[in-house]
């Protein structure tokens, strides 16, 4: 039986909390997902941009795109698995919560562990399908207006703190914010290839 054990976590060279680490021969980590072809496809949309910018222009891009679309084409999916746009705007609505945790925590416990969540079951209970776009959408840019204000007032200090984030490892709020900002940048792109636009 694999058995993991508790060890701390170095961030900018010093131990900053406990994490669960695999004990000597154990293959726990062979569960991991592998997420590196993900991360490069959202790091390159945001290269050479400001990702708190970009992070700001999310909304009014979707609001854009979504304009004078009716609910039965925002409800209407791609393919038996693909989300619909109104399924990708619950999404983006319900990530900006552990989005808004997780910089919080940061902020507050330099290296603190970052819980991965299921998005698939976070969309069934949900019922992202059932889901106001409409609604959706205005949940993403109040939650999103509230983060984009705390960034903004972050010190340069506040910038370099972190966590450790279960499926991609330790990460600054810097690295996370840029990630964020991709992660909107590739649903964006979603939407727009969605209603061919």
């Amino acid at each position: 039986m694999n058995r993991a054990v508790r060890g701390p976590v170095f961030i900018a060279g010093r131990a900053t909390c406990n994490v669960l680490q695999p004990s000597p021969g154990s293959d726990i980590w062979n569960v991991m997902p592998d997420t590196s072809e993900y991360v490069a496809r959202l790091l390159e949309y945001t290269r050479g941009e400001d990702p708190v910018e970009m992070q700001k222009q999310t909304v009014s891009l979707i609001s854009n795109l979504v304009e004078g679309v009716g609910d039965e084409t925002l409800r209407r999916r791609p393919a038996a698995d693909r989300w619909s746009v109104a399924e990708i705007l619950a999404h983006l609505a319900d990530a900006e919560i552990p989005v808004s945790w997780r910089y919080r925590q940061m902020i507050e416990q330099d290296g603190c562990v970052l819980a991965a969540y299921d998005q698939d079951l976070w969309a069934r209970l949900g019922d992202y399908g059932s889901r106001s776009p409409h609604d959706s959408l205005q949940q993403f840019r109040l939650l999103r207006e509230a983060n984009v204000a705390m960034l903004e007032r972050l010190s340069p200090e506040e910038w370099q703190r972190g966590g450790v984030h279960a499926e991609r490892g330790a990460i600054s709020i810097q690295e996370f914010v840029r990630h964020v900002a991709g992660h909107d940048r590739n649903h964006v792109e979603q939407i727009r290839k969605v209603l061919g636009k």
